[in-house]
């Protein structure tokens, strides 16, 4: 009987050995995986930001300078009329990515003669919702024209001496009127070289909350709790 109950405890501690390395490895596991995920997260927002795309369609009548820098965009007019006013009962918008902004100029009455006879004037608003917006970093871009009855073309690329901004010119000078302009500008970031490799430089990426992310660590810390007092009651 000595002998029996001897063995059997011997067996159960070694049960209880076996199960506290189950445990364990389990949260040693666990916590790697919790380590992992904003790695992995960071990576694909990183992945995603790498590169894109701006598509901007505006009515054009004479030839305007459209500016471009980070999450804004901005007009510098120079013939003819301001954009979307010419023979508009009311001002036609300009197309961002599908989002219409009603670039503000200089009242009629303060200024006579509209776009025709101030060239070189800035719009009075900046479009500021820009997403994803161009990185203030160097940059390849290339441009996609969609709709010109005459030109489109980029007039400034960007470079850190001009505070990475990138000028599309709208030149509609030779035709009468005016009509609809529309270009894609796609950008990539550029790779750097490293011992025959190249890596993409990485990008400042706006942190979001992740509702995954937070469930994930409320099923980890319930099943850890769990674990500690089904241990605790085998001692």
């Amino acid at each position: 009987m000595r002998r029996y109950h001897k063995a059997s405890v011997l067996n159960r501690r070694e049960m209880e050995g076996m199960e506290k390395i189950k445990i364990i490895a389990l949260q040693v596991m666990l916590l790697f995986l919790l380590l992992m995920i904003p790695t992995i997260i960071s990576y694909n927002v990183q992945a995603e930001a790498l590169s894109g795309t701006i598509d901007v369609k505006a009515w054009i009548d004479g030839s305007d300078y459209l500016y471009i820098q980070g999450n804004e965009v901005w007009y510098i007019h120079r013939n003819y009329q301001f954009p979307g006013l010419w023979n508009a009962s009311i001002p036609l918008p300009t197309y961002i990515n599908n989002d219409p902004w009603n670039p503000q100029w200089p009242d009629y009455s303060d200024y006579p003669g509209g776009g025709y006879s101030h060239p070189n004037q800035r719009s009075l608003d900046t479009y500021t919702s820009l997403n994803p917006p161009q990185p203030l970093q160097p940059i390849e871009i290339s441009l996609e024209v969609i709709r010109a009855r005459n030109e489109i073309s980029i007039w400034q690329y960007p470079s850190n001496v001009n505070g990475y901004t990138t000028v599309v010119l709208f030149n509609d000078d030779p035709p009468s009127g005016a009509d609809w302009y529309e270009f894609k500008l796609n950008w990539t970031l550029q790779s750097i070289p490293v011992g025959g490799y190249s890596f993409p430089i990485q990008v400042q990426t706006k942190t979001e909350p992740i509702i995954p992310y937070i469930a994930l660590i409320a099923t980890l810390t319930a099943i850890l709790t769990k674990l500690r007092p089904k241990t605790k009651r085998k001692r």
